[in-house]
């Protein structure tokens, strides 16, 4: 399938409902569901006009996850699942998305609920509440009058200093490691060390400039003792891949 199919009102609630009575998170992973849930909901929010098309640094903080690996296994198992039509994007372009639900999946949309009755749930919860908090409440008075003296609270384990050449890289070359090692460094000298949030958006933009533009941007930086990562100019007065890492670079320098 790869043109943007006609949706049915309110796509996006049936969907998710039949994602979640399928066990979607467990066929997949939770991960998984929840990209499958914001697609969709993505769509319902364009009104169904064609497909969402998102970078993978947006959906990162989105999904709640820190490495693009994990993004890519989630999507590649909505993928295989039948759940997602994925598009990966030409260079510094987004990807293309939308959500699919399966025919068997479809098949059952009765209420999940049928033949429930909420009296009985709320009953059990409320006496086991308070069978497990009157029992919380004994042992923690009689422990109290065992010991008259407050038991010191354990000092803090110190603070572990960050190490940004130790996150991973998106380039598996010594080449790739040793100029990322040197920014660390240089950045350390002017009394302004990378943090962990700064370091891994640096690497994102880093990524997406590929290999080469990204080796000859670090060595730039470094030479010019700048704080944020620019790319060098070209001959012709601009920046070979556009001056500074991209909008999300901005104050990165620390």
């Amino acid at each position: 399938m790869d043109r943007y199919p006609k949706r049915e009102s309110h796509f996006a609630h049936k969907a998710c409902r039949l994602a979640a009575k399928s066990c979607l998170a467990q066929q997949t992973s939770p991960t998984a569901a929840l990209l499958f849930h914001h697609i969709a909901l993505t769509e319902d929010a364009r009104r169904y006009r064609g497909p969402v098309t998102f970078y993978t640094a947006q959906l990162l903080p989105i999904l709640g996850v820190a490495k693009w690996k994990t993004l890519a296994a989630a999507r590649e198992s909505l993928v295989s699942a039948g759940w997602l039509h994925y598009q990966q994007g030409e260079p510094h372009q987004p990807g293309i998305y939308w959500a699919i639900v399966p025919a068997d999946a479809a098949a059952d949309d009765s209420p999940a609920d049928e033949g429930a009755w909420p009296l009985e749930g709320y009953d059990r919860g409320h006496q086991e509440g308070y069978a497990r908090g009157y029992q919380e409440g004994y042992d923690k008075g009689h422990q109290e009058g065992q010991h008259s003296n407050p038991v010191p609270k354990p000092s803090p384990a110190p603070k572990k200093r960050f190490e940004p050449e130790g996150k991973e890289l998106p380039f598996d070359s010594a080449e790739f490691a040793a100029a990322w090692g040197e920014w660390c460094q240089a950045r350390r000298e002017q009394k302004k060390p990378l943090t962990p949030t700064v370091a891994h958006r640096q690497l994102l933009q880093l990524s997406d400039l590929g290999q080469r533009r990204a080796l000859a941007a670090l060595r730039h930086s470094v030479t010019c003792g700048y704080q944020g990562i620019f790319e060098p100019k070209t001959g012709n007065g601009s920046a070979g891949g556009g001056g500074r890492l991209g909008p999300a670079a901005r104050g990165l320098s620390g």
